[in-house]
């Protein structure tokens, strides 16, 4: 009687397993899964040959396809959707942001990038920045065709230094306290409502859908796998 018992419950225990595990495998894993870390690790040192992997590999992103999306706002969702996947491949990476020195400049000061024939104009941007052997490495792959130095990604972005200034931030960063003063608050990116970070990407995500939905791009299929 007692070893019928037994072998019934573990009968039970065993389909409650398979179908626990059926549960588990049958949801789909995030492409950008919550990071979670008590101390931020220090930053990789990648060869130069890596980053420019890496530069193709952010690239080629379906969730944000940059050779098909418009680049003209969402920079700050891209660079923290390119953080996260770094992370994964545990290349710890940091931001480079392009600040005014004081409010929006006029249209001919600001920084901007000529992309498939159109001029796109930004008062301030960001992008992700890898250390290489040789140095920080930016991967922009809005303003360039490959991961620069520093200084280029300054000329690409035609960044006037008497206008601008750049500043290094942590990459789980995914506002900072100046990018989110009055002045950068306007009706297409209320950055009031920018949050300091974004470790679980779910602001990310939600401006990646917008990105994805203005250029025309978003399917049930693409929505499904970018969650």
């Amino acid at each position: 009687m007692i070893r019928k018992a037994l072998f019934a419950l573990m009968g039970l225990l065993l389909c409650f397993g398979v179908a626990n595990l059926q549960a588990q495998t049958s949801r789909p894993a995030s492409w950008l899964p919550k990071i979670e870390f008590q101390k931020l690790p220090q930053f990789s040192k990648i060869t130069e040959k890596k980053a420019q992997e890496m530069y193709t590999y952010l690239s080629n992103q379906p969730c944000f396809p940059i050779n098909k999306i418009i680049p003209s706002e969402h920079c700050v969702a891209r660079a923290h959707a390119m953080w996260g996947l770094l992370h994964q491949k545990k290349i710890y990476s940091e931001k480079i942001w392009a600040l005014p020195k004081k409010d929006c400049p006029e249209k001919k000061k600001r920084i901007w990038i000529k992309y498939k024939g159109k001029k796109y104009a930004w008062c301030n941007h960001v992008a992700i920045v890898v250390h290489t052997e040789k140095g920080r490495r930016v991967i922009d792959p809005a303003s360039g065709p490959k991961a620069v130095t520093v200084a280029q990604w300054k000329k690409n972005i035609h960044l006037q230094d008497d206008v601008f200034k750049v500043r290094f931030l942590p990459g789980y960063r995914y506002c900072n306290p100046l990018e989110r003063q009055k002045h950068f608050e306007t009706k297409a990116t209320p950055f009031a409502n920018c949050p300091f970070r974004d470790d679980a990407f779910e602001k990310t995500k939600s401006e990646l859908i917008l990105q994805r939905e203005e250029a025309k791009l978003e399917t049930p299929q693409l929505a499904k796998a970018c969650q």
